[in-house]
């Protein structure tokens, strides 16, 4: 999901059709994905440790 936001983003159309929006969409969408990546990060090294302490 993040990665198609990011390829619609940098689309040069996109970028020419709307100039002032876009830094702050890109930093944004951006921003998004990141906290994605961590957030499941984040649950899959605390499921591997709850299943290697039970």
């Amino acid at each position: 999901m993040g990665l198609g936001v990011r390829a619609k983003v940098f689309k040069p159309k996109t970028a020419s059709h709307v100039p002032t929006r876009m830094p702050i969409f890109c930093a944004f969408s951006v921003a998004v994905s990141l906290l994605l990546m961590v957030g499941f990060l984040a649950v899959w090294v605390g499921w591997r440790m709850v299943f290697q302490a039970a």
